[in-house]
């Protein structure tokens, strides 16, 4: 399987722990926090594959151009690390953790992804398509920091 399957794999996997947050009902608590938890350690151990593996191995190969969007897809790592370390300070009864949950920062994925030499890309199949921008929160952001 290529890399680049593997990880938009895990983006489906933490995009159905998100669904299953939002279907949680509002008293749901435990269910709330366990999700947390489930897509904190997802998320963590995907941006680590993607810093020590995936984005290394795009610099390397990479124009200038791809070169400064693996940075920025650091950055944006860091927002999201910096968010899941305030929702690890949280629990689910707390004022806007659902919020702080369900409203991820801004993020523009996908182009680290597209800037990868022989990755398939736009055209080919694997385009994501575009963010709502309005109705149910940006889950695609929380994932978006990925590629």
């Amino acid at each position: 399987m290529h890399a680049v399957s593997l990880i938009e794999q895990d983006h489906r996997n933490v995009e159905d722990l998100f669904k299953q947050f939002e279907t949680a009902g509002p008293q749901a608590y435990k269910t709330k926090d366990d999700l947390v938890l489930q897509i904190t350690s997802e998320l963590q151990a995907h941006a680590t594959i993607e810093e020590e593996v995936f984005y290394p191995a795009v610099a390397a190969m990479a124009a200038e151009e791809g070169k400064e969007l693996v940075a920025e897809a650091v950055e944006e790592h860091q927002q999201v690390k910096q968010l899941l370390a305030e929702l690890g300070r949280m629990t689910a009864e707390d004022d806007g953790f659902d919020d702080k949950v369900l409203t991820p920062p801004p993020c523009r994925g996908g182009r680290v992804r597209d800037a990868a030499p022989g990755a398939p890309g736009p055209g080919r199949g694997t385009a994501r398509p575009a963010r709502r921008t309005h109705g149910r929160p940006q889950r695609a952001a929380w994932l978006g920091l990925a590629l």
